[in-house]
């Protein structure tokens, strides 16, 4: 089982090298016109807008979702108002919208990406459970654990960076001393790092 994690958490720099470059090189399209909020708008935005940078609101996806729903309805309904039109206006221009966004994602691998670093962080966790759900039996278990825990954070030196940002120079929580055993485990044991 530690073969296959060593054997995981070596396949995961790459799929994370190739999501950092799917992500640097994704480009979201600009949000569309017609997705902002308009004065004339007739309907009660609430929580359906976000802000922007710019202050503008916008209808999100949630918003969307409920005009939508009020949109189907409207067809059956006559007479057809402005506020049915601005409905389907803003339903359409969010199709529009996630539509570029999928095409923008195909273009450089985005989700393709995603998906394989992922899985391999799923298989990662998934490894890791199981090998803390074993009872050790020995000395070597214990450290086979402890060393699956530092390996966690990049190393010694990783899992003393975590200590010094989360519990400050002398932890005296719970959590703290357990981040200085495993710490202590590992330079007894002639470890200094992953």
């Amino acid at each position: 089982m530690i073969v296959a994690l060593h054997a995981s958490v070596a396949r995961e720099g790459p799929l994370d090298a190739a999501l950092n470059v799917a992500e640097d090189r994704f480009v979201p399209p600009p949000i569309l016109e017609a997705l902002y909020h308009r004065p004339a708008d007739g309907f009660n935005i609430g929580l359906m807008a976000r802000g922007d940078p710019g202050g503008r609101r916008w209808y999100g996806r949630a918003a969307v979702e409920d005009m939508q729903g009020l949109a189907l309805a409207d067809v059956q309904r006559r007479p057809i108002t402005r506020d049915h039109v601005r409905r389907a206006e803003i339903v359409e221009a969010d199709r529009a919208w996630h539509a570029a966004g999928e095409a923008a994602d195909r273009a450089v691998g985005l989700s393709e990406a995603k998906t394989a670093a992922y899985a391999e962080w799923q298989m990662n966790r998934d490894l890791r459970a199981r090998i803390a759900a074993m009872p050790p039996r020995t000395l070597d278990g214990i450290m086979i654990k402890v060393r699956v825990a530092v390996e966690c954070f990049d190393g010694v030196d990783g899992l003393e960076d975590h200590m010094q940002g989360e519990f400050g120079p002398a932890p005296t929580s719970g959590e703290g001393l357990v981040f200085v055993v495993l710490r202590d485990l590992m330079g007894m044991m002639g470890r200094g790092g992953a």
